[in-house]
């Protein structure tokens, strides 16, 4: 029989696991500043003193899924921790898109990126 303290514990840790599958692209906002550290506001009616960029203007049209979302933030761990990141997939499903965005969030917008083929 199984421990009641393992049992309350691992339900304990489900619970408090965010559910990122049910997140509307909009939540994802305020997950990508905590994350990526941002100072950027998340729009344009939260208080600026630094002149950044608000989030919400960055990101614009691109969509923020859990599958992207959960892509950047697994790309940032690798890149954080000098760790090669290959990125593999199709013609067109977004590897360059997810990249770009991810630049600008980190560079309040700025794409100076250089993309080689």
């Amino acid at each position: 029989m199984e421990n009641i303290h393992s049992i309350l514990s691992h339900q304990n840790i489900k619970n408090s696991l965010k559910r990122y599958d049910l997140m509307k692209p909009e939540e994802f906002y305020s997950e990508l500043k905590q994350i990526l550290g941002l100072n950027n506001p998340i729009n344009k009616y939260e208080s600026n003193p630094n002149n950044l960029n608000n989030i919400k203007d960055i990101i614009g049209y691109y969509v923020i899924t859990p599958d992207n979302f959960l892509k950047m933030l697994l790309i940032l761990l690798r890149i954080r921790e000098n760790v090669p990141v290959i990125m593999m997939g199709e013609t067109g499903c977004g590897k360059t898109s997810l990249i770009r965005k991810l630049y600008e969030l980190m560079n309040d917008g700025e794409d100076n990126s250089i993309t080689i083929n």
